[in-house]
C-alpha cells in the first residue's frame, strides 16, 4: 500500500471513524489486548480515550483517497493533588478483559511517580499509537510521533510521554532519543500464585514509559 498520505489533526468529529479504525487495527494487534483476549469490536462507550479528540492534540494519517491508516491519540496530562478515577470504572459492564487491561495500565502508572521523575506540571501524553498493517514499513508510526512532538512544542508542553506496551512502538521512541524512565518485563508482573499474570506474544516482552524533555535547546 503506497498511496500518498497526509498527517492532520484529529477532531471530535472523527470519533466514529477513529473508533472503527481501532477495532480493525489496534485492538487486534496490541499486546495487552491479545494477552487478555479482549474482543476487538469494543463499543465506543468503552473507549474512554476518545475524549482526547476534543483537545485538538491528536493526529491521524489519511491517504489521498480518504483512508485512515494511522493514529496518535494524544491527551493533556496535568499534575493534580486530587485522587484519580480508576480507568476501569464502569468497564465491567462491557467485558472483563477491558477492566483487566485498564487495571494493569493503572498499576504501571501507580508504580512510578512520573511527576517526580520529570519534574514538570503538565505534559502531552501519547496514549495510543496505531498504524494499519496494510501501510506498515512506511515509517508512519515514526512520523506520527515526530508530529506529536511538534504539537507538544507548539502548545508549550515541557515534556512528551509515551507508554509503550509494544516492542515496535518502544523501538520508535528509542530511535527518536526518548528516555525510558520505567520498564516492567511482563514475566515479572506476577499474580498471587507467583506466576506471570499474562504473557503477550513475542517480540513483546515489557511495558515502557518513555519521556522526551522538550525544554532542552535544540
Amino acid at each position: 500500500m503506497d498511496e500518498e498520505y497526509d498527517i492532520v489533526p484529529a477532531t471530535e468529529g472523527d470519533s466514529e471513524r477513529v473508533a472503527e479504525f481501532l477495532r480493525q487495527t489496534f485492538f487486534k494487534y496490541e499486546p495487552l489486548n491479545i494477552a487478555f483476549k479482549a474482543p476487538p469490536n469494543r463499543p465506543m462507550e468503552a473507549m474512554r480515550f476518545l475524549k482526547y479528540l476534543k483537545e485538538g492534540t491528536s493526529l491521524i494519517a489519511i491517504t489521498k483517497s480518504g483512508l485512515l491508516i494511522g493514529l496518535a491519540m494524544n491527551g493533556v496530562s496535568r499534575k493534580t493533588t486530587e485522587a484519580r478515577v480508576p480507568r476501569s470504572r464502569g468497564l465491567e459492564a462491557f467485558h472483563e478483559s477491558y477492566t483487566k487491561i485498564s487495571n494493569f495500565v493503572d498499576k504501571v502508572e501507580n508504580n512510578m511517580d512520573i511527576w517526580k521523575i520529570t519534574g514538570v506540571e503538565s505534559a502531552l501524553y501519547l496514549h495510543i499509537l496505531a498504524v494499519d498493517p496494510i501501510a506498515s514499513g512506511r515509517g508512519i508510526g515514526t512520523k506520527l510521533v515526530k508530529k506529536s512532538i511538534e504539537v507538544a512544542k507548539s502548545k508549550g508542553f515541557p515534556s512528551l510521554w509515551v507508554m509503550c506496551s509494544s516492542h515496535y512502538s518502544a523501538k520508535i521512541c528509542r530511535s527518536l532519543g526518548m528516555q525510558s524512565v520505567y520498564r516492567l518485563p511482563y514475566k515479572d508482573n506476577k499474580n498471587e500464585a507467583g506466576k506471570p499474570e499474562f504473557l503477550p506474544p513475542a517480540p513483546h516482552t515489557e511495558i515502557n514509559m518513555f519521556v522526551l524533555n522538550l525544554t532542552k535547546a535544540d
